[in-house]
């Protein structure tokens, strides 16, 4: 299922994670489903506090990124496409590092019809000074703003990693604040991919012994907790609620649904 966002400009679904995201030396995945039933300018289809994260652009089929710096960093995309009344699945990457500042992103969007493909993206405004980073995490807004988005969100996960130690960053990435293509193809494979399928946590984070990372999946069911997992220790994160301000519950649904829960194979002998 899925929620409603935009009867009230504030309303938002929120919950707090243990790593900090859009900080130096974090890389932060944010996959999921978004069907808009009017597109305007502004309106935020999630952040980490009230700057860091994604939103409707100018061009309004398109879409703005942001981080919070001092000069806050801006880009924009190309080949989204947004559409009214439909389902578009939407993944976003970001690698923030104070040397610099340098930042990077990078985005890939999907129907029922089409498979995730990766979209231009194209920096707005340069950042300038360090990056500000949040645990606090809004779906359907921007922070504690009043720019709602209008329509449906449901099926969102997000995955943080601040390792860069080779075989055991699950992102296979060498420098925070650059994202090569190799490394963006690894994503597209290993949690890009799986994601839009409905494996929210993907193998690739499962199998890494080691590996800092941070999934958080939240369903969009009625009164769903979100479910958390970390890699980093041996112990799992307790799931959470989220606190839901104005949003209402939907029939309406993306095309896929996701496991809510890792799933681990037992190893059989044979």
């Amino acid at each position: 299922m899925a929620y409603t966002f935009g009867a009230a400009t504030g309303d938002d679904i929120t919950w707090v994670g243990t790593n900090t995201a859009f900080a130096t030396n974090r890389l932060t995945l944010v996959c999921g489903w978004w069907y808009p039933t009017t597109l305007t300018a502004t309106r935020g289809l999630w952040s980490f506090g009230n700057v860091a994260g994604a939103e409707i652009d100018t061009t309004t089929s398109e879409l703005r990124l942001r981080t919070d710096n001092t000069t806050d960093g801006q880009w924009t995309t190309t080949g989204v496409g947004l559409t009214t009344n439909t389902w578009t699945f939407l993944a976003f990457m970001a690698s923030c590092n104070n040397t610099g500042p340098a930042a990077a992103w990078r985005v890939w969007t999907a129907t029922i019809d089409t498979f995730p493909t990766e979209v231009t993206v194209t920096s707005a405004v340069a950042p300038v000074g360090n990056f500000t980073g949040s645990t606090s995490f809004t779906v359907g807004n921007k922070g504690t703003g009043t720019v709602a988005f209008q329509g449906d969100i449901g099926e969102v996960v997000i995955y943080q990693s601040g390792s860069v130690s080779g075989i055991l960053s699950p992102f296979n990435f060498a420098t925070f604040g650059t994202i090569t293509q190799a490394e963006a193809d690894w994503a597209l494979a290993e949690f890009v991919v799986p994601a839009f399928r409905g494996d929210v946590f993907s193998k690739r984070a499962n199998n890494v012994s080691g590996a800092n990372i941070e999934p958080g999946y939240w369903s969009g069911a009625p009164d769903s907790q979100v479910m958390r997992h970390t890699y980093n220790t041996t112990t799992d994160i307790a799931p959470i609620a989220p606190t839901v301000s104005g949003a209402t519950v939907t029939a309406n649904h993306p095309p896929v649904v996701a496991r809510h829960a890792p799933l681990h194979l037992a190893t059989v002998r044979r």
